[in-house]
């Protein structure tokens, strides 16, 4: 099957973590002619967003996990903080479509040169090992909070060379911006959402999806407490 990879904290999971998924799906049979039916979705956490204070919080992890069950989704553990890593590993199981999932605010951590410096190519090399087995990048827009405007992947500009680079990438359908993309939901944050869990402000439950509410509240995840 094709693979879909939506990278993130999750914490919790929220409704614009789901639309991008289903967006996603809606792309890939567009661009490839493949069904959701012959796709293979995951959430995938690296090991680096599970760290608080430079360790491991356990209780917290459990309950991401959780609640990424609850929707019904397979949620994957990783230690590919870098991109290209993650690509090449998912290359390994299919020879199908591969697509990874990002919100717009992640695009200057895919462009940051630190993460590449290690390797013999730097940047250039990263994004050969990216888009080696015809892997795509997805890119979900966001709401920017300031002007209320709709910022999409062709509203990013890197500086410097890289500037060319993405443009070229975007030229190649390399990186992709989705089209179908749901406007009510661009304004839910995840950290927004853990506050009003915390404060007892009931409208948390508006930006998740209805499994992921019931279980937190079962659970008592994220600080909850039904008698606040």
């Amino acid at each position: 099957k094709a693979v879909i990879v939506e990278r993130g904290r999750f914490r919790p999971v929220t409704r614009v973590n789901m639309a991008m998924l289903e967006s996603a799906q809606t792309q890939l049979a567009e661009d490839s002619g493949i069904p959701p039916a012959e796709t293979v979705t995951l959430f995938e956490m690296t090991m680096r967003t599970l760290m608080s204070d430079g360790r491991i919080d356990l209780r917290d992890f459990l309950s991401r996990a959780e609640v990424v069950a609850a929707t019904g989704h397979t949620v994957l553990i990783s230690d590919y903080f870098e991109y290209y890593r993650l690509a090449a590993y998912i290359a390994r199981y299919t020879q199908r479509d591969i697509a990874l999932v990002m919100g717009a605010p992640a695009l200057p951590e895919l462009f940051n040169e630190a993460y590449y410096q290690k390797l013999p190519g730097g940047t250039l090399e990263a994004f050969g090992r990216l888009f080696k087995n015809d892997a795509r990048v997805y890119v979900y827009p966001m709401r920017d909070r300031t002007t209320g405007a709709i910022v999409t992947a062709l509203d990013y500009r890197p500086e410097g060379q890289l500037a060319s680079l993405y443009q070229f990438l975007l030229g190649r359908g390399a990186i992709v911006p989705l089209r179908n993309y749901r406007e009510d939901v661009l304004g839910i944050v995840s950290q927004e959402v853990i506050e009003l869990i915390q404060h007892g402000d009931p409208s948390w439950e508006d930006m998740v999806p209805v499994q992921v509410a019931g279980a937190i509240r079962r659970r008592g995840l994220f600080g909850y407490r039904p008698d606040r």
